[in-house]
C-alpha cells in the first residue's frame, strides 16, 4: 500500500522466513522497487543485463558541459564586443534609459537567442533522432514534439541558459559611464579581459576532460575484448541440443553419442564437447548453490554462492583450458568420476588455499553432515565465462557424458564447410528440431555491446563539445584580432614577421591551455579512476590519454588562431595603420 514503511515490512518477513526456511539460513526476503531494478540493481540471476546508472550520469554531465561551453561562448563574445556597443549604451542613457531598462533589453536579447537556439535544436533533434536511436540501440526519441518531459526540460534549460548567458553581459553593459563612452575613452576593463580568459580556460579544461574520458572508455572496452579469458574460443561454435523426454536418458545419450561421432568424422571439425552452459553468457545462464560449502578437514562451511557447471571429458581440451594440478575427467571412469569434481583457482582463493594441495580432498555442499561428498581430482586456471566487468566466478565442474549444449571446434581453414556439415548431420538426425548456433567469440563480443555503445555516444558528445568550443574560440579570436589590427601593423613596420606576430597570439593561448590542463587532469584522474573501479578487470590509469587530449586541444586551438591571425598579419601595414 502507498506509504508503507519498507524497513518495518522487511522486519515482519523475518519470522516467515524462520518458519518456512530455517533460522540458521542466510537467505532473506529483499524488497526492491521495480522501477529501480533496470539501472540500480546488479544481483546474480537478474532477468536481463541491467543498465548503467553511471553511464547515464556521465552523459548527463557531458550534455551540461556542451551547454555550458555554448553559454560561455555567448558571454565571451558579448563582453568582447562591449567596445562596439558602448556608444549605443551611452546614447540610450543620454536619452533617458535607466540601468533596469538596459538590463532588461540585454536579457531579452539573450532570451531570444536561447529560444531560437531551442527551436533549432528541436528541429535538429527530430532529424537526427533515428540516427541517435540507432546509435544507442534504443528508441529514446520517437517524436520530439510529443515528448512532454523532453519539452519541459528544453524549456527549463532555455530559461536557465538565459539567466546564465545573459546576466553578466546585462550587468556589464549597463554599467558603462556615459562621459567616458561619449568621449571615446572607453576600453575593455581588465576585469572583463580576465573574465574572458577565465571562460576560455573553462572551455579548454572541459574539452581536455571530455577527450581524455572518451579515450579511457575506448581503452577499457578494448582491454576487455583483448584480455586473455583463460580459454581459446576461436572458431568454436555452440548450440543447444534437442530436448529429451523424461525417462529417455539412455536413448538420448546414445543418440547424442552417434551425433558426436558423425561430426568427428568430418575433416573440417576438430573436436566436439558438451556442457550445461555455453561460455559468453549472462549471469542467469549458469547454475549455482548458496546453501554453504566446505572442504572437509580443511575449511569451515562457507555461506557463499558457488557456481556449478557440468561438462564432459572433452570440454577443457576443446577450449584449451589449462590444469594447474590433477587430471581431467575420464569418459569410461564412471565409477570414480561420477563423484569427482574439478575446481577453479577462484574457488580455492575464497578459502585462502591457492598454494595448498587439495587433490583427493572432499567437498561437501549444504548443511547436512551426511550429505554427498565429492573428491577433488583437478584444479584449473581461472576462466572468465562471462563479462570481465565481474571477477571470475568460484566454480565447481562435474562430469556427465552428455549435456544440454554442444561445442564444436572448427578447422580454421574450413569454417564454412564445418558449419554446412553440422547443419546437414543435424537435419538428418533431428529433422523436427531447429538448429540455432552462435560463435562463442560473438557471444563474448555481445557482452560488451553496452560498453561499446557508451563509448560511441561519449565520443559523439565529446566531439560535439570540442566543435562548439572551437567555434566559440574562432569567434573570440576574430574579435580580438580585429581589435589588435593596428598593433599588428605597428609591429610589422618595426620589423616583426608574420610568424612572430602569430607566435604572440599562440603564447597567450598556450598559457591558458596550460592552466586548463592543471584544472582538467585531476578531474579526469579521480572521475575515471572511480568509473574504472566498476570493472573487476581494468586498465591502469592511462596517462598517455592526457597527452593525446592535450595535443588535440592544442592543435585545434592553434589552427583556429592561425586561420584568423595570419590573415591580419599578411595585410599591408599601410592599411592596418588606418584601422580604427
Amino acid at each position: 500500500d502507498e506509504g508503507t514503511d519498507i524497513a518495518m515490512l522487511e522486519e515482519k518477513l523475518i519470522p516467515i522466513k524462520n518458519k518456512y526456511l530455517n533460522e540458521e539460513s542466510s537467505l532473506f526476503f529483499n524488497l526492491q522497487p521495480v522501477q529501480e531494478i533496470h539501472l540500480n540493481s546488479s544481483m546474480t540471476f537478474e532477468i536481463e543485463e541491467s543498465g548503467s546508472r553511471d553511464a547515464i550520469n556521465f552523459l548527463e554531465i557531458i550534455s551540461i558541459f556542451i551547454l555550458v561551453i555554448a553559454w560561455v561562448n555567448y558571454v565571451n563574445l558579448s563582453t568582447a564586443k562591449a567596445v562596439d556597443r558602448a556608444k549605443e549604451v551611452g546614447l540610450r542613457k543620454v536619452i533617458g534609459a535607466g540601468k533596469k531598462q538596459l538590463r532588461i533589453q540585454f536579457l531579452v536579447e539573450a532570451f531570444l537567442i536561447n529560444v531560437i537556439g531551442a527551436f533549432v535544436a528541436l528541429i535538429i533533434a527530430q532529424v537526427v533522432a533515428p540516427a541517435f536511436n540507432s546509435l544507442v540501440d534504443t528508441p529514446i526519441l520517437i517524436g520530439v514534439w510529443k515528448e512532454l518531459t523532453f519539452l519541459k526540460l528544453l524549456g527549463l534549460f532555455t530559461i536557465v541558459g538565459t539567466v546564465i548567458s545573459g546576466f553578466y553581459p546585462a550587468i556589464f553593459l549597463s554599467n558603462f559611464k556615459i562621459i567616458s563612452v561619449l568621449k571615446g575613452k572607453f576600453r575593455n576593463s581588465k576585469s572583463g579581459v580576465g573574465l574572458r580568459k577565465g571562460l576560455v580556460v573553462l572551455q579548454f579544461a572541459t574539452s581536455i576532460v571530455l577527450i581524455a574520458c572518451t579515450l579511457i572508455v575506448i581503452s577499457q572496452v578494448g582491454y576487455m575484448k583483448s584480455m586473455d579469458k583463460g580459454m581459446n574460443t576461436e572458431q568454436v561454435v555452440a548450440f543447444s541440443n534437442p530436448e529429451t523426454m523424461p525417462g529417455d536418458d539412455d536413448k538420448y545419450e546414445e543418440t547424442m553419442g552417434v551425433f558426436k561421432d558423425r561430426l568427428l568424422q568430418e575433416s573440417s571439425i576438430i573436436s566436439v564437447a558438451s556442457s550445461s552452459i555455453i561460455p559468453g553468457g549472462e549471469s542467469d545462464e549458469i547454475w549455482s548453490t548458496s546453501g554453504g560449502v566446505k572442504i572437509i578437514g580443511l575449511t569451515d562451511r562457507l555461506e557463499a554462492t558457488t557456481y556449478i557447471q557440468i561438462v564432459d571429458d572433452k570440454y577443457f581440451e576443446l577450449l584449451d583450458i589449462s590444469f594447474i594440478d590433477g587430471r581431467n575427467f575420464i569418459k569410461d571412469n564412471l565409477l570414480d568420476d561420477t563423484t569427482a569434481v574439478i575446481v577453479n583457482q577462484a574457488f580455492l582463493d575464497r578459502f585462502n588455499l591457492a598454494d595448498q594441495n587439495v587433490l583427493n580432498e572432499k567437498i561437501q555442499f549444504g548443511r547436512d553432515p551426511e550429505g554427498d561428498k565429492y573428491t577433488i581430482i583437478g584444479v584449473i586456471k581461472d576462466v572468465n565465462r562471462t563479462t570481465l566487468k565481474k571477477s571470475t566466478e568460484p566454480t565447481c565442474y562435474f562430469f556427465d557424458r552428455v549435456q544440454i549444449n554442444s561445442l564444436v571446434k572448427l578447422s580454421p581453414k574450413n569454417v564454412a564447410t564445418g558449419l554446412e556439415r553440422i547443419d546437414e548431420v543435424w537435419g538428418e538426425m533431428f529433422p523436427t528440431a531447429t538448429l540455432e548456433y552462435s560463435f562463442i567469440d560473438d557471444r563474448f563480443d555481445h557482452l560488451y555491446k553496452e560498453d561499446r555503445r557508451f563509448g560511441a555516444v561519449f565520443s559523439v558528445f565529446s566531439g560535439f563539445a570540442l566543435l562548439v568550443a572551437v567555434l566559440g574560440l574562432f569567434g573570440l579570436i576574430s574579435f580580438i584580432a580585429s581589435q589588435r589590427t593596428k598593433e599588428v601593423g605597428v609591429r610589422k613596420v618595426l620589423g616583426a614577421s608574420a610568424p612572430h606576430i602569430v607566435g604572440l597570439f599562440y603564447r597567450e593561448f598556450l598559457l591558458l591551455i596550460g592552466i586548463a590542463t592543471i584544472i582538467g587532469v585531476p578531474i579526469v584522474f579521480f572521475g575515471m579512476s572511480s568509473w574504472l573501479d566498476n570493472y573487476a578487470y581494468r586498465i591502469n590509469f592511462p596517462w598517455f590519454v592526457i597527452v593525446i587530449s592535450l595535443a588535440v586541444v592544442v592543435i585545434c586551438s592553434l589552427i583556429t588562431v592561425s586561420a584568423r591571425v595570419l590573415k591580419i598579419a599578411a595585410m599591408n601595414p599601410a592599411k592596418t595603420l588606418k584601422y580604427e
